[in-house]
């Protein structure tokens, strides 16, 4: 767990090279200490103020699908990734990712909303679509059978239990979505932003990535 960074007091900042920008990584995780959330306001409040926009990372739901296409493309992704909503720790269970039993004082919180960390007045969301992302991959790797119980399940429940795709699949997915792809879309958006000095909110899993983008 301390090799995650996940008891870690203060968020450590990154600079990206990129010509005739300054490019600003903040390494987000979905887990820490309280102590590493403040020092997240603190250093970004500080960013702001000097004029540094804040990109931020989510993948976005558009607008164009209805209701019932948000959630065929929600449940595909989930049974793709086994992912159900963002809940990291289980503050119930005293469990992290629904696996790692915690002890009792372990003192950690699941990341907070943006608004608690940052002014998102100025923020661009310039993540991947969700269905831009399912409909390469099935191209990719064939179409993704939903089954009774993955359409049964609701979205929002976290006892989905059903049977993902293959152990191999889902690191593929990992490697060439949850990464490559997503990373090329941020790179691209940041290259041809119009802003000189941008913050790249992201999790620090992805900036060895979007580094190797950017600057080569």
């Amino acid at each position: 767990m301390k090799r995650l960074g996940l008891f870690d007091n203060q968020v450590y900042l990154e600079e990206i090279k990129v010509p005739g920008k300054k490019i600003i990584f903040v390494p987000m995780q979905h887990v820490g200490t309280q102590a590493y959330y403040k020092d997240v306001k603190y250093k970004m409040d500080s960013l702001q103020n000097l004029g540094f926009k804040p990109f931020i990372e989510s993948i976005i739901i558009p607008n164009y699908l209805d209701i019932n296409q948000k959630e065929y493309f929600y449940k595909k992704f989930r049974k793709i990734t086994g992912n159900v909503g963002n809940l990291y720790l289980d503050t119930i269970k005293n469990t992290f990712v629904g696996k790692v039993k915690l002890p009792n004082n372990h003192n950690l919180i699941n990341q907070p909303p943006n608004d608690k960390l940052f002014d998102l007045s100025e923020a661009v969301n310039i993540d991947a679509h969700l269905d831009s992302i399912i409909l390469k991959f099935e191209k990719m790797y064939g179409t993704i059978t939903l089954t009774k119980c993955d359409l049964d399940t609701d979205v929002y429940d976290l006892l989905y239990n059903c049977k993902t795709l293959d152990r191999r699949t889902q690191l593929l997915f990992k490697e060439f979505f949850t990464f490559g792809y997503r990373d090329s879309i941020i790179a691209d958006a940041t290259l041809k932003s119009n802003s000189r000095k941008i913050v790249l909110v992201y999790g620090k899993n992805h900036f060895e990535g979007i580094k190797e983008l950017l600057e080569n």
